[in-house]
């Protein structure tokens, strides 16, 4: 992710890149390995990463073979999990998921800063 952004001159993204991509993978890797059980298979199975620079976004996606779209919730303070989709959402512009033709997929746009300048009197 830190050689993704820095060759797209963005790498002031790539902290907040790394996080909604250990969120995103973490919950494709989860339901991947659920779906998969589910049918009798042990692998736990395969996720694709891949980045779009679509100017002035860059867009994470994530895919997975489970069909099941992800849903945002109010974890209780003691849960373990669920926070994932709350952090890729505050650190994003905006994300959501579809279907594809084997699961799906879940991005997140995040835009890139404009540099502010002081205004001139």
């Amino acid at each position: 992710m830190v050689r993704v952004t820095k060759h797209w001159s963005v790498a002031e993204l790539a902290d907040d890149t790394q996080l909604i991509v250990s969120e995103l993978a973490t919950n494709a890797i989860k339901v991947t390995r659920d779906y998969n059980a589910s049918m009798g298979i042990t692998e736990l199975g395969r996720i694709r990463l891949r980045f779009r620079w679509n100017a002035p976004s860059l867009i994470t996606e994530v895919w997975d073979i489970n069909p099941l779209l992800p849903q945002r919730r109010e974890p209780d303070d003691l849960d373990e999990s669920g926070r994932g989709l709350g952090i890729v959402e505050a650190l994003c512009t905006r994300w959501d998921a579809y279907h594809c033709a084997e699961g799906k997929i879940v991005w997140a746009e995040q835009r890139i800063p404009q540099p502010t300048h002081p205004s001139i009197l």
